[in-house]
């Protein structure tokens, strides 16, 4: 029962590897083709959808924490695809613009890899999307618990617990 129960977590873990790979080469071509990185044409995609977007809006949006987006945007605005503007009354307001350049490469790049998803999950029956969507709210979950360490502790009181829902300090490579 054990090895059954382990090589079906081996093929999940494999799983989770293809879904990354998948997003990682996406991103590589993203780069390779357009400039951008996924998230940063996820986080450009957003302040183009949302008028009047702020940082932490996009952040709830994209699900990526508000210090990876605003280094997102701070490469956004070097390439100047996006820009800041301090609102004339509440200057503590800042909101998010899709600039001329940026607007260009939203029109020129559909994004083809979450098309082309969301087109093939659309055709499932409507029980396939649940499971699919309840699964990977579960890992999700599970990924961003803090590892039990190796005396079983959670709390990191014997062991110092690694906490993969730390943010990392650059962007993610989706």
């Amino acid at each position: 029962m054990e090895a059954a129960q382990a090589s079906r977590s081996d093929e999940v873990l494999a799983t989770l590897r293809r879904i990354i790979r998948a997003l990682e080469l996406h991103s590589k071509q993203l780069s390779k083709y357009v400039g951008l990185t996924g998230p940063q044409l996820v986080v450009l995609r957003e302040i183009g959808a949302l008028p009047e977007s702020s940082v932490g809006n996009i952040a709830r949006k994209v699900s990526l924490s508000h210090a990876t987006v605003t280094r997102i945007i701070d490469r956004l605005e070097e390439k100047q695809l996006a820009i800041r503007l301090r609102s004339q009354t509440d200057k503590r307001r800042v909101t998010l613009q899709v600039t001329e350049s940026g607007r260009a490469i939203l029109d020129a790049h559909p994004s083809y890899f979450q098309e082309r998803f969301v087109k093939d999950f659309e055709q499932l029956a409507d029980w396939e999307k649940t499971l699919i969507l309840s699964s990977l709210q579960r890992v999700a979950s599970m990924l961003s618990d803090p590892v039990t360490t190796a005396s079983g502790s959670k709390d990191g009181s014997e062991d110092a617990a690694l906490d993969v829902s730390a943010q990392p300090s650059e962007e993610p490579g989706w």
